[in-house]
């Protein structure tokens, strides 16, 4: 009872998709392919010991324009490779369609500009065969590779070749790992799905893009304080969440956290009038905004005293405020995290809840936050156990925490608080305040 068959099969999932592809036929399939770049030398002063003998290329400053006249890449930074006096770059990684290159420099190891495509219409257009905007087209799983005609800029100003400036400023950069899940129901398990990932920083749009049904690896500007994460796939609730700039770096290895693991909800407007749990105890739910809530505390399982700790030995065990069981019929049962989730630390865990329903995750709870009612959620401030030296009940009918189903180094809770005859909500987080072993309430949410 203790691990449920869908935890293993999420990570089994996890581990079998990082880093790799969906089925070419699935028509869900993001398709991209790829541009690499080389350069041409018009050597135009006929002299050999030019700036090309004593300044090595080290990378490329390339703009791409797609066909809607929207920069894609804008002055990005390309490493290039030296294959035995050929210059190649890193590739560009591209959704299929039609673009321009825009503009095309080699710079140095110290970032000076030592050659330059031309653009058409300049003063030096008409020394190479093809100046800028270079048309081309990207192919689904396919590399295409070009070559700028591009000359030295020694002696030479930007306005000869038709920029304002050969002035750039290198964007500092990120990465992270983020999978995106769904339940499928007839499967009865959590798949990897593709959807919409937005990012912003500043309230401007720094990214946006299809993320495919593997794990994505995200490439975002650095240098801000914290970005907000919007995920959309139709038919589900779309995930929003704040990360500040060191917490979304960590979500890149295995060992810091790992990949971004999102789970979205399906919208569900039949929402059933009410649920059972394995003890035949009946609850009440409530539709608020696209999700499907029980609307009343949790109260499973078998009380345990308050001087007794919950432990994984294939029960439900709750305390119940003061002790006295009637506050569990009135106010519902209180739960340590790791009893509320069985002995599980995956997101989206079934743990104590009825068959169909999970703990809630984060993001579950700021949707509600943003929609709360708190007439049609009913609070039941059940108080909390602190089980510390000397355990203790407390604040029942003033104060409700309610468990969310992630914990890293700290352990997440909704707060409800009455303030002047009125209700609110918030979601609360500080490592040094609430522990694990603590009693808070449990709410479930539909899958």
């Amino acid at each position: 009872m203790k691990k449920n068959l869908l935890s293993y099969f999420l990570i089994a999932l996890i581990s079998l998709f990082i880093f790799s592809c969906n089925d070419d036929d699935d028509p869900g399939n993001v398709q991209q392919g790829e541009v690499e770049f080389g350069f041409s030398l018009k050597d135009i002063t006929g002299n050999k010991s030019s700036k090309a003998d004593t300044a090595e290329p080290a990378a490329l400053i390339v703009s791409i324009e797609d066909a809607g006249g929207t920069l894609v890449y804008d002055m990005e930074e390309i490493e290039l490779y030296n294959m035995n006096g050929s210059f190649i770059s890193k590739p560009l990684s591209l959704l299929t369609g039609s673009y321009t290159l825009e503009k095309f420099l080699v710079i140095d190891a110290e970032g000076n500009v030592i050659y330059a495509s031309p653009l058409e219409g300049s003063d030096l257009a008409y020394l190479v065969n093809d100046p800028l905007p270079i048309e081309f087209n990207v192919s689904k799983d396919e590399t295409v590779k070009l070559v700028p005609e591009v000359l030295s800029t020694e002696n030479l100003t930007p306005e000869d070749f038709g920029y304002t400036t050969f002035s750039f400023e290198v964007v500092e950069t990120f990465d992270f790992l983020l999978s995106v899940f769904v339940y499928d129901e007839t499967a009865e398990n959590f798949e990897l799905t593709d959807a919409i990932l937005s990012v912003s920083a500043n309230e401007n749009t720094i990214y946006t893009d299809s993320v495919q049904a593997i794990t994505n690896q995200i490439k975002v500007n650095d240098g801000f304080d914290s970005y907000i994460l919007t995920v959309e796939k139709e038919g589900y609730t779309s995930y929003v969440d704040t990360f500040t700039n060191e917490e979304l770096k960590l979500y890149f290895s295995s060992e810091d956290n790992g990949p971004l693991v999102i789970i979205l909800t399906k919208i569900d407007n039949n929402c059933p009038t009410t649920i059972t749990d394995i003890d035949g105890n009946v609850y009440t739910t409530t539709q608020i905004g696209e999700q499907c809530w029980m609307a009343e505390n949790l109260n499973v399982g078998t009380m345990i005293d308050s001087i007794s700790l919950p432990t994984d030995n294939g029960y439900i065990e709750k305390w119940c405020y003061n002790d006295d069981p009637a506050n569990c019929e009135t106010y519902g049962a209180l739960y340590s995290w790791n009893e509320m989730m069985q002995y599980d630390t995956l997101i989206a865990s079934q743990g104590i809840c009825p068959n169909g329903w999970h703990i809630p995750t984060i993001n579950d709870w700021d949707i509600l936050i943003s929609n709360f009612n708190s007439d049609s959620f009913n609070s039941q401030y059940a108080g909390i156990f602190m089980n510390d030296d000397i355990p203790t009940y407390g604040a029942k009918d003033d104060l409700g925490w309610f468990w969310c189903s992630e914990t890293t180094d700290i352990l997440n809770s909704l707060r409800g608080r009455t303030f002047d005859d009125g209700k609110s909500a918030y979601r609360y987080t500080n490592p040094e305040s609430i522990f694990a072993s603590w009693g808070f309430s449990v709410r479930c949410i539909k899958n």
